[in-house]
């Protein structure tokens, strides 16, 4: 490789990291036509394009990279979870095993990757996902040492599940108002199972380095007196299967996040477009009643098989009550067993009276959206988890 490529390559990962997309994307280009069969200008290159919003010709440079580095696993990694993100979960699913098969025990481990284990959870389903994955623990992801091999036996887990853009955030914020709650925001990563081990402050620490935010302040030390531990952590169902099998002995209680569907799609479609966004561009409207359809589909199939043990609770929450209403605030405290002393229920008082106007505010549907949902939504599967919690997930132009 010549000094010159060598530079270009190096000008590229700058202007990446400096978020001078449109230009990491001209050198990414300059670098395909002068070495074909330099992966990065492929797996970095398709970065720039979405980044820059180019999504038409993402198949083309793909094939390319098929046909002039598709040799490489990091490669093959990459266009399957490429595929994944598209929301092409069979093609994805598809690529990763095919990975799998050529390489044998030689390969990399595609099962341990988190969007081996998306693809197959949307693929199947959530519950028919579930026992096809095996058990794959945040520790056993990590690697990592326990702090305390043995924990409290008195603690007790909350989660927060639900759609991202579902209010999953703001309810964990609800929870955390009190000392006797250490509620994490998103410590841990999704398609992986829960376990007790999942909240050792080894693990968290490590975790807490590694994301700066997911931890907030002293939320760590406060983990260590809280009677209720857990994270909030949009997509938790995904794995909510696994997670009550992993911790069949621990008190489990699961507030499930449901806000209507045309908001929720919005909010995706908002981010998604969004260039100063982190949000992955990929991730947009589609991806987001496809991902709606999966969760409304397990609600149905979770009612149905009746698996919940005595010591697992799952709480489906409206997010028209929740931040809205105080005596349903007060109520989620009292299902999870919490006593509510004055200066907690003050606490709760002033925040719902300043969520209020946020979430009676009148938000608008972009039309495009709206006929994406008639188009792509089962509503059948909505209309019956209607049914089953109570909850009208369609909103006002669909119900």
């Amino acid at each position: 490789m010549t000094t010159e490529l060598q530079d270009i390559i190096a000008q590229a990962r700058a202007a990446m990291r400096s978020g001078n997309w449109e230009l990491a994307c001209s050198l990414w280009s300059t670098v395909r036509k002068s070495r074909p069969i330099h992966p990065g200008a492929y797996t970095e290159g398709l970065e720039c394009l979405i980044r820059t919003f180019r999504h038409g010709e993402i198949d083309s440079v793909a094939e390319m990279a098929r046909n002039n580095v598709g040799h490489i696993p990091k490669v093959q990694i990459y266009l399957a979870t490429l595929s994944c993100r598209r929301g092409y979960w069979q093609a994805a699913l598809k690529q990763f095993e095919e990975i799998y098969a050529s390489k044998g025990k030689n390969g990399p481990d595609v099962t341990r990757l988190t969007a081996y284990r998306q693809a197959l959870l949307n693929t199947y389903g959530i519950l028919e996902g579930n026992r096809r994955l095996s058990h794959l623990t945040h520790r056993d992801f990590m690697s990592v040492e326990l702090a305390d091999e043995h924990a409290s036996k008195d603690r007790k887990f909350v989660f927060v599940s639900g759609m991202p853009r579902a209010g999953t955030t703001a309810l964990g914020h609800v929870l955390n108002h009190s000392a006797g709650v250490a509620l994490f925001t998103e410590i841990h990563i999704p398609y992986l199972t829960y376990a007790v081990d999942s909240f050792d402050r080894g693990l968290l620490k490590n975790r807490a380095d590694a994301l700066p935010t997911a931890a907030p302040g002293n939320m760590l030390d406060k983990a260590e007196t809280a009677k209720f531990v857990g994270d909030k952590r949009p997509l938790f169902h995904y794995m909510m299967p696994q997670t009550f099998e992993a911790m069949a002995d621990s008190s489990i209680t699961v507030f499930h996040m449901l806000r209507s569907v045309e908001l929720v799609a919005a909010s995706y479609q908002s981010r998604a477009l969004n260039p100063k966004d982190q949000w992955d561009p990929l991730r947009g409207l589609e991806n987001a009643i496809d991902e709606m359809n999966v969760m409304h589909r397990f609600i149905l199939d979770w009612h149905r098989s009746d698996s919940l043990r005595h010591n697992h609770r799952l709480i489906y929450v409206d997010y028209n009550k929740a931040f809205s209403n105080l005596d349903y605030a007060l109520g989620l405290f009292e299902a999870l067993g919490h006593a509510v002393d004055l200066q907690l229920h003050r606490q709760l008082a002033d925040y719902v009276e300043h969520s209020q106007s946020i979430v009676s505010r009148s938000r608008s549907i972009a039309p495009e959206v709206l006929t994406a949902l008639r188009l792509r939504l089962d509503r059948e599967a909505a209309e019956g988890v209607k049914d089953i919690t109570g909850i009208d997930v369609l909103g006002d132009h669909l119900g």
